[in-house]
């Protein structure tokens, strides 16, 4: 998206009274996460498979 366009878009939105918000995305492998904690816990999960599937 242009600057020029963008610009209209959020003069559009002030005046519709919508608020533009940005979320965080998590990625653990093929997964996406909004929430940190359970992205944390698949990636321990794999780490975790990773360690077990090691020979001795």
């Amino acid at each position: 998206m242009d600057k020029q366009t963008e610009q209209s878009d959020d003069r559009k939105l002030n005046k519709l009274g919508i608020t533009r918000t940005s979320i965080e995305v998590f990625h653990v492998g093929p997964y996406k996460y909004s929430n940190l904690k359970d992205a944390i816990a698949e990636a321990e999960r794999v780490n975790a498979e990773k360690t077990a599937a090691k020979p001795a």
